[in-house]
């Protein structure tokens, strides 16, 4: 099994496995639908896409991976088997739905059946410096040594050596 992550360049912007917020999804008849929807019905296509677009970014020199919420992965994916050839990134919040609110302190049971090394449990948190949300994530793998040790993105070790992650 290879471990990757998600890469983006000037030249190759990050290609999310999830709907932008706000943009509608049609079939392929042309209808509106749910990304619940569109995820379900089309689950071969989608995977299709993604190793398509991942050979792309490897054969640049890129480390890559799959970043989706949790019932979009899946949906395209219920046995887990892309977990088996990329890195995965989850996303999952808690949500209550009596007060429709985000709780960005609580985390999520993961259902997915494939193995994940970042899960992303907040899009509405805070950090001095920054103004607006961040997303909140906590990250199981070291994806740094095996971008850098890789010399995967145009990164070596000595790279990561002089940088500081906060």
């Amino acid at each position: 099994t290879r471990v990757r992550s998600s890469a983006a360049s000037d030249v190759y912007k990050r290609q999310d496995i999830e709907p932008i917020k706000g943009e509608p999804l049609y079939d392929e008849d042309g209808k509106k639908v749910s990304s619940q929807e569109f995820f379900k019905d089309n689950p071969e296509q989608i995977v299709k896409n993604f190793k398509a677009w991942a050979s792309v970014l490897e054969e640049h020199g890129y480390y890559c991976g799959i970043y989706s919420n949790e019932n979009g992965l899946n949906a395209i994916d219920s046995t887990g088997e892309l977990s088996n050839e990329y890195a995965v990134w989850i996303a999952k919040y808690k949500y209550s739905p009596e007060s429709e609110t985000v709780n960005n302190d609580e985390l999520c049971d993961i259902t997915y059946n494939g193995s994940y090394g970042m899960y992303q449990f907040s899009q509405t948190g805070t950090c001095s410096g920054i103004e607006g949300f961040v997303d909140r994530n906590y990250a199981y793998v070291n994806y740094a040594k095996y971008i850098s040790g890789g010399s995967y993105n145009n990164l070596t070790q000595e790279d990561e050596k002089t940088k500081v992650l906060r």
